[in-house]
């Protein structure tokens, strides 16, 4: 595991540790972590299972264009994920400071002014991204052979908006847990979630439902489950009812002050990543997007399980650097990054040798992936998931402006390149301009630029 084995199966217990000793509150963080981990596996699996099914069964029946367009707006949520405004990340940090103070009244004051932020700007979007929806060009943003496809693409488009806007909060929720270092509670309810949502897409796929109702059951049972968190914080006192007013004043300007950083950073990664099925679907068309999306999915059998390892450790740095535990946050650390290279390298070389025949079974022979795309997305997969352990650490400790700074630089130079590989390449150029663009920005800033800054910051 990240820290060492021993460590780590000793920190499996339901009680805590005590708090009194730094050793102490090293071992409750890896307890915390550890079980955040366990529960994260299920959860995944589970995730996965629905993901597999939702391929196998839809694509003989929908087709590559309609599958593709079920995909395309599906990955809107990546694109849109800055409409939050950063309060969702910034709350996390901020209940993490919140849970160590010695004022009782802090913790509540700081989720429930949080949470109803985050329903005035959910309910704010909701009517933003309906009114847009009505006059966007859908024709050009997403090339489809079939011209009678449109309708069903609008319609898809509005239901993914209005599910969008109510995970706006129904994530909040679960970034209120994680600060709390309690996400193997957040990943319970994605088990719940991902039970609703399999059983809803086996009922869709039975009546051969189109990509309107596929969506409205995958985005739907996740949702559901984020949902059921907010019952539970509730009931434990955590958010409460009066008061909410001079609560959300008290907590909007720190959260939107600190959550403008993560806004702007999101911003970053929305153009930087979330856009590459939009531009592949509006170059090359909804079929390019389904391969596109196929690959993705198959590499998350990879990049999912080191996610799971590093997600906990967000509110553990944050923990460990209130509590100015350099020693934790280092050694945490050098095992992190150590580890999910060591593991994306070993997925990647298994991915690009048998990721083919493995597609051609999963979609039943609808889709076919060369070589070439499988062996970019592979390197892709490497880079994705090393930096997102190297972000982890850079969130939990509060090093945003320099994140913000490198995600505008690698924006600048990958967006033409991934537009003007598109035109030539298609997915696989937008693949290889990723991985270029990635490659000379992130290497170059955290190698060289920031390094001595960030390894200050853990001594």
């Amino acid at each position: 595991m990240i820290f060492n084995i021993r460590a780590a199966i000793l920190s499996i217990r339901l009680g805590p540790f005590s708090l009194e000793t730094a050793e102490g509150r090293a071992a409750e963080r890896y307890r915390l972590a550890m079980l955040s981990m366990l529960a994260n596996v299920a959860s995944r699996l589970f995730a996965m299972l629905v993901m597999v099914l939702s391929v196998s069964w839809t694509v003989p029946y929908l087709g590559v264009e309609r599958f593709g367009v079920w995909m395309t707006v599906s990955s809107f949520a990546a694109i849109l994920s800055f409409l939050d405004l950063g309060v969702g990340n910034a709350l996390t940090n901020r209940t993490a400071q919140a849970a160590n103070a010695i004022d009782k009244n802090v913790l509540p004051r700081v989720i429930t002014g949080g949470l109803v932020l985050l329903g005035l700007i959910a309910a704010i979007m909701s009517i933003v991204l309906m009114s847009v929806s009505s006059i966007l060009p859908w024709h050009l943003i997403i090339k489809t052979q079939d011209s009678q496809l449109m309708g069903e693409v609008k319609c898809t488009a509005i239901v993914f908006f209005a599910l969008f806007s109510i995970s706006i909060f129904a994530n909040g929720v679960t970034r209120v847990l994680h600060g709390l270092q309690r996400g193997f509670e957040v990943h319970f309810s994605d088990i719940f979630g991902s039970l609703i949502a399999l059983v809803a897409l086996a009922f869709a796929v039975h009546k051969q439902a189109g990509p309107p109702i596929l969506l409205l059951c995958f985005m739907g049972g996740r949702i559901l489950g984020n949902l059921s968190l907010f019952v539970a914080l509730w009931f434990r006192g955590l958010f409460r009812v009066s008061g909410w007013v001079a609560d959300c004043r008290a907590e909007a300007p720190k959260l939107i002050h600190m959550g403008g950083l993560f806004f702007l950073l999101q911003i970053g990664v929305m153009v930087g990543w979330g856009a590459d099925s939009l531009i592949i679907a509006s170059t090359s068309g909804a079929a390019s997007v389904a391969t596109f999306s196929v690959i993705q999915r198959l590499i998350q059998f990879v990049s999912q399980p080191l996610a799971i390892m590093n997600a906990p450790l967000w509110a553990a740095y944050a923990d460990a650097d209130a509590s100015n535990d350099r020693s934790f946050i280092r050694q945490t650390f050098i095992k992190s990054i150590k580890l999910t290279f060591a593991v994306s390298l070993l997925g990647s070389l298994v991915l690009a040798l048998v990721g083919r025949e493995v597609i051609e079974v999963w979609t039943k022979g609808a889709i076919f992936v060369g070589f070439n795309m499988l062996g970019a997305m592979a390197i892709w997969m490497i880079l994705e998931s090393v930096g997102n352990a190297l972000g982890i650490l850079l969130n939990g400790l509060g090093i945003i402006r320099q994140q913000v700074l490198v995600v505008t630089v690698f924006v600048v130079i990958a967006l033409p390149l991934k537009l003007f590989f598109a035109h030539f390449g298609g997915a696989f150029g937008v693949v290889v301009a990723g991985v270029l663009a990635y490659t000379l920005v992130t290497v170059s800033a955290y190698g060289f630029i920031f390094r001595h800054e960030i390894v200050g910051r853990m001594r």
